[in-house]
């Protein structure tokens, strides 16, 4: 791609605005796996928070780090939908609905590494504590799930005992 002397300028004078105006930022929770379902009930209560708050379904994104944790909040929301007024689920890591376009009343779930090109006002990350430190491909697979976000993304981070848990979450951001 070609790119105009005046806009070479403006980013290197950092001159560019590319802020989102209704932007929230960065929100963390964390839970125990240890304890049966939280993360399951985690995941639902911060759902139904963005439900509550006036997003449609299809405005939440679902990013997990595996194909396990994948399996967790496929689970988690399914249970949700049974017990709410929320439609639908697709789950973008599954062959047959990669292609799928996702209706309004859908969440869309998906995985690190199918994120790219995905975007929502609400992001939910899952497992971000699963990253490896100093592996080239997790920073960017982490990078991009973390840019999905047009207002608000929020990390759902299991719990660790000791430092190794703020370094890695540290070492995510970043």
């Amino acid at each position: 791609a070609i790119i105009s002397k005046e806009l070479k300028q403006k980013i290197s004078k950092k001159e560019l605005d590319l802020s989102r105006p209704n932007e929230i930022g960065l929100e963390i929770a964390s839970y125990d796996d240890d304890f049966e379902g939280e993360l399951a009930s985690l995941l639902q209560a911060t759902i139904l928070h963005e439900i509550e708050s006036g997003k449609t379904a299809h405005e939440i994104l679902v990013i997990s780090r595996t194909s396990k944790l994948n399996n967790k909040c496929r689970d988690s929301i399914a249970e949700l939908l049974e017990k709410t007024k929320i439609r639908g689920m697709i789950d973008l890591t599954v062959d047959a609905q990669k292609r799928s376009i996702p209706m309004l009343d859908d969440i869309r779930l998906t995985t690190f590494e199918s994120s790219r090109g995905l975007e929502a006002k609400t992001v939910i990350i899952v497992g971000i504590e699963g990253i490896r430190s100093g592996v080239d491909a997790d920073a960017n697979l982490t990078l991009i799930a973390l840019s999905r976000g047009i207002e608000k993304t929020v990390v759902l981070f299991q719990k660790r005992a000791g430092a190794k848990q703020k370094a890695t979450l540290e070492a995510a951001v970043d």
